[in-house]
């Protein structure tokens, strides 16, 4: 016959058996929803491929700006730099080295 505190130990370690197991499922159910979500991003990504062929056209003529427009007014010494100017859709080195 067991002891109070063996039967105790016992129920303990079945509920922690339990537990554990619990845990196993939740994971192997979020791994699955997981590569679900993983397969329809790539199979998303492949139709947005063929979207972004299309707007690399369009993107060409971004880069026909003149780089001009967007160059800060100069500062005064001791003033703030106003910022308030509109930023160039690409970056553009030499214009950054010059700000």
């Amino acid at each position: 016959m067991m002891t109070p505190e063996e039967l105790e130990r016992k129920k303990k370690k079945e509920e922690k058996a339990k537990e554990k197991e619990l845990k196993k499922l939740k994971a192997a159910e979020k791994a699955a929803k997981f590569k679900q979500q993983q397969q329809q991003q790539q199979s998303d990504s492949s139709s947005a491929s063929k979207k972004k062929k299309n707007s690399s056209r369009r993107d060409s003529s971004a880069a026909d700006d003149n780089p001009l427009d967007y160059e800060d007014p100069p500062t005064p010494f001791g003033q703030k730099k106003l910022l308030s100017s509109q930023m160039a859709k690409q970056y553009n080195p030499t214009a950054v080295e010059k700000s």
